[in-house]
């Protein structure tokens, strides 16, 4: 049977060769046309591996996109170290190579970073699922591609947004509801839409907020926040004006909606730039780094892990030294 050196992946006639066998150990071979190995192990070639690597993707919840990103990446991984290799025999000197080769390719930084974070990602299951014993990968790092500070609001320009909102609350209290939201207690656009009224603990003072993930991946995304003084009334009269039904979100706007109302009162306050939710966010972690609020508190507060708070921090270093 002729083999295929095709780069489409997976091809039927390559799994001859996925279970290579290797002196003092027995080798499976998968049953024909079988897509999910039943049993992976160490003397798995990379190419079986990642038929598993992408079913356990899907049962961890991972999008679509991840998967196809995360997937491709070591496809590539794989042309470089060999497809057939198997899994127990790559070693940490072959993953630095990897994204040494890629960095001296010319490969976007963070392009490279990415396809580093699939590799890790995937010798980190198969050392939680016990197919592997030590992790080749735990030491193995891609460069952090270097960010730009980000958008930020200055005090009179936040100032005026909310004044602006405030002259237009008493008809539609839309966009200081979504100011509190964002600025005042920094939650992502993605959370806000994903508020209902029951996350909202109006039996005390001040109003709690709690932000809720279902899965586990996301749980330092789960935070309770106390709301801002002002914002009982504020979010009284909102419900007033629009009042939500059980099965929807606390806004009644989308995604989009959001975005154009940021835009439109940023117009309203007269201000050159453009207002993104994002923005929004950044300005209060900002407050937090100049009020002086304790890193672990405010990285609580923004609901980010660890390292994506160090990385946050970074990028708001030179705002905050130069202010």
């Amino acid at each position: 049977m002729e083999i295929s050196t095709s780069s489409t992946w997976p091809v039927k006639a390559e799994q001859l060769e996925l279970f290579p066998r290797v002196e003092g150990r027995t080798s499976a071979i998968p049953l024909e046309g079988s897509a999910y190995p039943p049993r992976v192990r160490e003397e798995c070639s990379l190419a079986l591996a990642l038929h598993w690597f992408k079913r356990w993707m899907e049962g961890e919840g991972y999008s679509r996109a991840t998967c196809q990103t995360y997937l491709t990446a070591l496809r590539i991984f794989g042309h470089y170290v060999g497809r057939t290799t198997p899994i127990g025999e790559i070693a940490p000197a072959q993953l630095s190579n990897f994204i040494s080769w890629q960095r001296e390719s010319g490969i976007a930084a963070k392009t490279v970073e990415i396809r580093g974070t699939a590799v890790r990602t995937f010798f980190s299951a198969l050392c939680e699922e016990g197919i592997l014993k030590e992790n080749p990968a735990a030491n193995v790092y891609a460069p952090k591609a270097s960010l730009p500070p980000p958008e930020i609001l200055y005090q009179s320009e936040a100032e005026a947004l909310v004044e602006v909102a405030r002259q237009k609350a008493e008809e539609d209290a839309t966009e200081l509801l979504l100011l509190m939201l964002m600025m005042d207690l920094g939650l992502r656009l993605g959370e806000v839409l994903a508020l209902r009224p029951s996350h909202v603990d109006t039996s005390r003072e001040p109003y709690v907020i709690h932000v809720r993930y279902a899965d586990d991946r996301h749980r330092y995304k789960r935070r309770a926040l106390k709301a801002p003084e002002q914002f009982p009334e504020v979010y009284q009269a909102y419900l007033r004006q629009h009042p939500p039904s059980p099965d929807e979100g606390l806004v009644h706007l989308s995604p989009r909606g959001i975005q154009y109302a940021l835009q439109a009162l940023g117009k309203e306050a007269g201000l050159a730039r453009t207002i993104t939710s994002s923005t929004l966010r950044w300005t209060y972690a900002l407050r937090g780094l100049r009020a002086g609020v304790a890193d672990d508190l405010l990285r609580r507060r923004l609901g980010l892990a660890p390292i994506a708070w160090r990385e946050a921090k970074e990028r708001l270093r030179s705002l905050v030294v130069a202010v």
